[in-house]
């Protein structure tokens, strides 16, 4: 009896299922959607209050947790469990990753991640299955800059640049509202602005910096010191 060989049969091609990628949304949409979770306490949005409006109909639960952590927050979409760390951390940075989860949340990351870790500077992301790799860096965008605008209202922030531009006496002389260059009278001005409005929002000084950029209030004309030093050479020499 012949053995059969099994020459004739056909492999069955593997169909790999096709990638999936986190969808590009608006800088509008994100600030419209932030506008829609904001409550007040004392003149300083409430994240307390966001999220007990939100945990009810999704069933969130929030952690805040004294462990030694060099996160500052994190977030398991399986259990929907949001942790912030504590020890050690400003309550202006624990604000900033409370705001971020709560991005995540808001901004329907559970349909592409299984869950995060956050830091001040980036997010560690495990993503689904499927998901394409790339989609990491517009997840931890789009969650930073919700949490940006859910902090400090674009309506609510220029309102009170206006009062630190006559509180500080500066405005705009025809460079941009805040022109930052080389000299010290600028650096030290900005530098002003960015605690006047940390301590008012009660945010992280970083976060101040990415809010004054995405409202284009600020002009920087800084150089780098070596092209500063060559410049000021020219002058005299």
């Amino acid at each position: 009896m012949k053995k059969h060989t099994g020459k004739g049969k056909k492999k069955k091609k593997k169909h790999n299922a096709p990638t999936v990628s986190v969808p590009f949304v608006e800088p509008d949409f994100i600030e419209n959607t932030s506008y829609k979770c904001v409550r007040f306490q004392d003149d300083r949005v409430c994240l307390d209050e966001i999220f007990k409006r939100l945990s009810p109909a999704l069933g969130l639960k929030l952690v805040y947790s004294e462990k030694p952590s060099k996160e500052i927050g994190s977030i398991d979409f399986p259990s929907l469990t949001l942790t912030v760390f504590t020890l050690g951390r400003t309550v202006d940075v624990q604000r900033f990753a409370l705001a971020c989860l709560i991005g995540h949340v808001v901004m329907g990351h559970g349909s592409y991640m299984m869950s995060a870790v956050c830091y001040e500077q980036f997010t560690d992301i495990d993503l689904r299955s499927r998901v394409s790799a790339e989609s990491s860096s517009s997840i931890d965008w789009q969650s930073r800059f919700f949490a940006c605008c859910l902090l400090m209202p674009r309506q609510v922030f220029n309102g009170y640049f206006v009062h630190l531009q006559g509180e500080l006496g500066f405005k705009n002389r025809g460079h941009g509202p805040i022109y930052l260059d080389n000299q010290p009278c600028n650096q030290l001005l900005y530098s002003e602005i960015l605690n006047e409005m940390r301590i008012f929002f009660s945010v992280p000084k970083f976060l101040v910096e990415f809010r004054i950029n995405s409202l284009k209030l600020l002009v920087d004309a800084r150089m780098p010191i070596r092209v500063a030093e060559e410049a000021i050479g020219k002058i005299f020499s």
